[in-house]
């Protein structure tokens, strides 16, 4: 990951291609879809200061989710400002999409620019960890309340349980994993001795060829446990990362509301949620690179399924993707080098 001063990161053009072809695969579908010459028509009689006040909130749910990884990072007591922070958070944006390895790239990023201002890794992958936490587990309400209201309305899915069973999963794996680690730290070392042994057993070869990273196991799991208990003890850190986590989600619908109104009609306060959490949710679980092609599909289907006619649904839809995922992409790239490179 690094070479000297600067980090490798293998941008894959290869993936950024691949991510422009499936945006465009799910637009062609959804003009199928909504037919193009309805969809052209309500375009045209767009109003263009509900887009615009949807590219503000769109700042303001970035600024947001700066304030929200503040937060964790004052939990476990790294020191760094807004300004930085905040080109962080739009920098692993666009690592997350164009290099391999999603959101551990992004978050690789943040592990980097910590180790070169001499942070622990435990306290840099801790406050990872309770973003991610936090964020996942309000989003969890609002996503409980979309599929109670699918099922009243008889459009709960199958694969919509599915998704949000493996949801559930991955926030308890993430709840486990810091019990474990604030306290229980032995049991914690066991497991990764005992992973030691099976990787020992499997791979052999490369077994020989590995550090004697067990040794170091003991003093980073010990870290980790600091860490979190640092974190116990940051309780106004922690109420602000409550309030920011829960306001990540209603910004996120304040924008998807603009949306609706800059191409028609409000739908509704069941309609808005539904379609937002069920697109959220499979951009979470979804393979692709923040859920390109999958999110755009799932959001149209659920609305146009709650009788929001095509046309706006896929506009919206759209919109809403080109503001929440392409312009963190955008300032991204055009703030990478600034991170990369600061001293």
């Amino acid at each position: 990951m690094m070479q000297g001063k600067e980090p490798i990161f293998v941008i894959s053009r290869f993936r950024l291609l691949y991510i422009v072809i499936l945006f465009l695969a799910a637009v062609l579908i959804a003009i199928r879809l909504g037919q193009a010459q309805e969809i052209w028509r309500v375009f045209q009689r767009a109003n263009w200061a509900w887009i615009a006040v949807a590219a503000l909130l769109q700042i303001a749910l970035l600024v947001n989710q700066t304030d929200l990884y503040k937060s964790a990072y004052r939990m476990v007591q790294l020191p760094l400002n807004f300004k930085e922070l905040f080109l962080l958070v739009t920098s692993a944006a666009f690592v997350s999409a164009v290099v391999p390895g999603g959101t551990i790239s992004g978050a690789s990023l943040m592990i980097y620019d910590g180790l070169r201002q001499g942070w622990e890794v435990s306290r840099i992958l801790m406050a990872n960890f309770i973003f991610y936490l936090f964020d996942y587990s309000a989003f969890l309400a609002l996503l409980v309340a979309a599929l109670l209201y699918l099922f009243w309305r008889g459009s709960l899915q199958q694969y919509e349980i599915m998704a949000t069973a493996f949801l559930l999963a991955l926030v308890g794996g993430l709840f486990a994993v810091l019990f474990f680690t604030g306290a229980r730290p032995a049991t914690v070392l066991n497991l990764i001795r005992r992973l030691s042994r099976l990787v020992s057993r499997l791979f052999p070869k490369v077994d020989q060829h590995l550090p004697p990273w067990e040794s170091k196991a003991e003093e980073f799991v010990g870290q980790l446990s600091k860490a979190l208990k640092a974190a116990g003890y940051s309780r106004p850190a922690l109420f602000q990362a409550v309030f920011h986590a829960l306001l990540m989600d209603g910004i996120s619908l304040l924008q998807v509301q603009a949306l609706f109104l800059a191409f028609g009609q409000a739908p509704g306060l069941g309609r808005l949620i539904a379609g937002y959490a069920i697109g959220v949710l499979f951009m979470i679980v979804s393979i692709t690179p923040q859920g390109v092609g999958v999110v755009e599909g799932a959001m149209t289907t659920v609305y146009i399924s709650l009788g929001v006619p095509p046309e706006q649904a896929v506009l919206v839809t759209f919109s809403y993707r080109a503001l929440s995922f392409w312009l963190p992409v955008l300032l991204g790239f055009m703030f990478l080098k600034k991170v990369v490179v600061r001293e």
